[in-house]
């Protein structure tokens, strides 16, 4: 991943693991844009009028499911995650180049595919049962 300057117009919270850290930036990813951490969002971070305000507080309580690296299991579930973000950010480059309807489509539903099967792998890293799942996968009022 290239990391370069960036500019934004408006605050900002940037998310930086300690050195120590053995998960990658976008096992993080994951868990950040999932449904589960976002519906956990909708209970504890602030309404700014239709957007929640997730600050560096809400970030900071946010419930980060970490890596046993030593686990071959917990280790194999990272591995995935870290594929399939990768998998959505180069989809979105492709969305976002796409000239025709057609590629529009395909690159839709190939980014929502992937949105799902991270929903999946984080469903599991977080242990929901099928229950659970189905509670989080219920629209937002």
């Amino acid at each position: 991943m290239a990391r370069r300057p960036v500019y934004v117009p408006f605050s900002v919270n940037v998310f930086v693991p300690k050195p120590e850290t053995s998960e990658d930036l976008n096992y993080f990813a994951g868990l950040l844009n999932s449904k589960l951490l976002w519906n956990w969002y909708s209970h504890y971070a602030k309404r700014r009028g239709v957007a929640l305000e997730i600050n560096g507080n809400v970030l900071a309580r946010t419930p980060i499911r970490r890596i046993n690296v030593s686990d071959a299991g917990d280790k194999s579930r990272h591995d995935e995650m870290v594929a399939k973000v990768g998998a959505m950010l180069e989809a979105k480059k492709q969305l976002a180049k796409a000239k025709t309807d057609k590629d529009k489509t395909y690159y839709e539903n190939k980014c929502a595919a992937l949105d799902r099967q991270i929903d999946r792998l984080v469903y599991d890293l977080y242990g929901l049962t099928e229950d659970e799942i189905r509670i989080v996968e219920q629209p937002q009022e």
